[in-house]
């Protein structure tokens, strides 16, 4: 196979790996009513198999990473895909709703691992700024997820029923671990990649010199600390918590969207897909044209520029909401500018966030993935809490995680973390 075939069909195998975690999510969603039913249960009671879900993905990620780190790349990921192939199996088959919700569970502490191996491998692989290149290239299979994934699992619901959902996720995953064995290269960190052109402290240990202690408690021990040293990076945290508000914001948009455009402002089901398909084209988009802008222009521009602009667009739109003038195309506007703007950011803060980590870019990774999934998650809750379909408290939302995000990219413009 021709060598730049090759890296096409590894980067869409990293696509479908990285997502996995977001399909699992998006297509068993339209079956929360039929859940509901077939448990006698309230339909806010099956929302607890979302919850934990979203708790396994943001502890799994912790303990793929240093496993990766010891273990390479591939060997964890099957692992995973098997565990996340019989979860899925576990939930197709629930007897009740306590089942569904642990078997859910299992299903992210699975599939969290190709959203931690498809970052590590890119960062093994390429420097920076090809790094944000590929990342953009990987958003754009992830970017198919949410405009798909919905309808697809509404029609298997309504032909099938909601087990048989599970059943083509297991079926998904099987194939996951095929194309991870033959395309995805079986990396181990090694010391001589170092950082690959971004600055590291040659001061700090090699995390290849601990990780292979033949004694698992004392790798535990050196796995934890790995973490601990990745989070305790200033640089790396203010860039991952720049990305994450970005991506809280997102996700707050995306907890709120359905009630704020149909009960709010009258949406059909049709045109709130439409809507809501138009937005997921513009984060598509935005992730294309960064990864076109890349190959000429410094990637710390970019990303602090998109931030500006982002920040401006949520100033804008929570102005609007205290004028009282946020109406529905006002509100799709600026949604489509900030998700444009995401597609910037996320690669970039990716890229940039696990340049320095050669030897640990799995435990970075781990962190990166973990620490923002739980922002997505509290902002998820918080708009809700707040108020889910008032297009203030979403707007509000927004504002808060976007100048945040600009804050901190706006502190740290050279963009890279020290490995301390």
């Amino acid at each position: 196979m021709p060598e730049r075939q090759k890296d096409s069909t590894m980067i869409i195998a990293l696509g479908m790996l990285a997502a996995i975690g977001p399909m699992s999510i998006d297509m068993y969603l339209p079956s929360f009513t039929a859940i509901a039913h077939d448990f006698g249960a309230e339909v806010s009671r099956v929302g607890y198999s979302l919850s934990s879900y979203f708790i396994g993905i943001s502890l799994g990620q912790l303990a793929y990473g240093p496993l990766m780190d010891r273990f390479g790349r591939r060997l964890p990921l099957l692992a995973g895909l098997v565990i996340y192939c019989l979860a899925a199996l576990g939930c197709g088959l629930s007897p009740n709703l306590g089942t569904l919700v642990f078997m859910r569970f299992m299903l992210a502490l699975g599939g969290c691992a190709g959203m931690v191996g498809s970052r590590a491998v890119v960062r093994d692989l390429f420097p920076v700024n090809e790094a944000a290149r590929v990342y953009s290239l990987i958003m754009l299979v992830m970017g198919v997820a949410p405009m798909v994934a919905p309808s697809i699992g509404g029609m298997i619901v309504s032909a099938f029923g909601w087990r048989f959902i599970f059943a083509i996720l297991a079926l998904f995953s099987m194939v996951l671990a095929f194309i991870t064995w033959v395309f995805i290269p079986d990396n181990r960190p090694a010391r001589a990649k170092g950082s690959q052109g971004v600055s590291a402290d040659p001061s700090a240990p090699a995390a290849s010199d601990s990780l292979h202690s033949p004694a698992t408690g004392q790798w535990a021990g050196t796995a934890a600390r790995d973490l601990a040293r990745v989070a305790r990076n200033p640089a790396f945290m203010r860039l991952a918590l720049a990305g994450g508000f970005s991506g809280a914001g997102m996700f707050a948009y995306i907890a709120c969207a359905a009630s704020v455009f149909m009960q709010h402002f009258g949406y059909s089901k049709t045109q709130f897909g439409l809507a809501f398909g138009l937005n997921a084209v513009c984060l598509v988009v935005g992730s294309q044209l960064n990864r076109r802008l890349l190959r000429s222009r410094p990637i710390a521009d970019l990303t602090l520029a998109a931030s500006a602009v982002q920040a401006l667009t949520a100033t804008a739109m929570a102005v609007c909401a205290v004028a009282g003038i946020l109406g529905p195309l006002t509100t799709s506007a600026f949604l489509m500018t900030y998700l444009f703007c995401h597609g910037f950011l996320n690669p970039n803060t990716t890229a940039m966030s696990l340049g320095p980590f050669g030897t640990k870019a799995g435990s970075a990774a781990a962190v990166l993935g973990s620490l923002q999934m739980v922002m997505a998650t509290v902002a998820s809750i918080a708009v809700s809490a707040i108020g889910g379909s008032n297009p203030s408290a979403m707007a509000g939302s927004i504002f808060l995680c976007a100048l945040s995000g600009f804050a901190l990219i706006a502190r740290g413009r050279k963009g890279h973390a020290v490995v301390k």
